[in-house]
């Protein structure tokens, strides 16, 4: 059923039309289908509060949770993170908090406390109503300090990087630290919003070290390799991401990779045509 967006998405898909992204875009960086983007955007769906958190933070615009007098009272992450703390702080119980919002069971109460940011815009809504708590999209500060040092950049908050001891500025090469602070962000809550944030920073303004789970060379098109097939030194940007967690790219260049995927098929047609010359000849004696 169609219905008209709310007015938080409504702001959201404007302001990715003023940043000239496409609905693909937009689900390149949220992992989701360019038509889940698109069902959101003309209401035919309603999405889920983490792919709303990652949407905000690729406009760079954060999302707020605001009680009646208008004082914040959770943000960002926070939104998924510490719902529960909105009920606590009323003194409900999840039975008491059931009864208030007309649910029959309090497991429903307890499902969106544990799966907050798996739970869909419309519901979450609902939920906060009866705490009498809204929410509303707000502008990015311009920049914060990067938590690692460097320069300042709008890098999205409460990152685990910001709290773990491993070391996220490695030695270049030191795989063993580097594959450790990528586990960092891989287990990270602002992963999304991160990875979304790094591919945007210009090569002269990055920090260094490892952010959402890249590495510098990783994370810059200018960066260069040698191919570990033609070995040849090529930029970054002739290699293809090894996954879709753009952990790390190719070893092989993409003209290695075509190469080797056109032998490949020559090879399987040679394949197939000998079978099916035997099973002939086969059936021929």
């Amino acid at each position: 059923m169609t219905r008209a967006p709310h007015p938080l998405v409504t702001e959201l898909a404007k302001r990715t039309r003023d940043r000239d992204l496409t609905d693909k875009a937009v689900a390149k960086v949220l992992e989701v289908s360019a038509k889940s983007v698109s069902n959101w955007r003309h209401g035919k769906a309603s999405p889920p509060m983490g792919a709303l958190l990652g949407w905000s933070a690729l406009v760079e615009a954060a999302m707020e949770a605001v009680d009646r007098d208008g004082r914040v009272v959770l943000r960002d992450d926070e939104l998924v993170e510490d719902l529960r703390s909105l009920r606590r702080a009323r003194g409900w119980s999840q039975e008491e908090l059931a009864e208030r919002r007309h649910v029959s069971k309090s497991s429903v109460i307890s499902k969106i406390e544990a799966d907050a940011r798996g739970t869909a815009l419309a519901t979450y809504l609902a939920h906060i109503a009866v705490l009498d708590v809204r929410l509303r999209l707000v502008a990015n500060p311009p920049s914060k300090p990067h938590p690692m040092g460097g320069p300042t950049l709008s890098m999205p908050k409460g990152g685990a990087c910001t709290r773990t001891a491993v070391d996220m500025m490695p030695a270049a090469g030191d795989e063993q630290a580097e594959d450790e602070a990528r586990e960092v962000c891989l287990n990270c809550t602002v992963f999304v919003a991160c990875l979304s944030w790094a591919r945007t920073v210009p090569e002269q303004d990055d920090p260094g070290g490892v952010l959402a789970a890249m590495t510098l060379a990783e994370r810059q098109p200018t960066g260069i390799r040698t191919c570990s097939v033609c070995e040849k030194t090529k930029p970054m940007a002739e290699y293809a991401w090894a996954d879709d967690n753009r952990r790390a790219r190719r070893a092989e260049c993409r003209a290695c990779v075509r190469v080797r995927a056109r032998a490949l098929q020559i090879a399987t047609v040679k394949k197939k045509r000998a079978t099916e010359r035997a099973a002939a000849e086969q059936v021929a004696a």
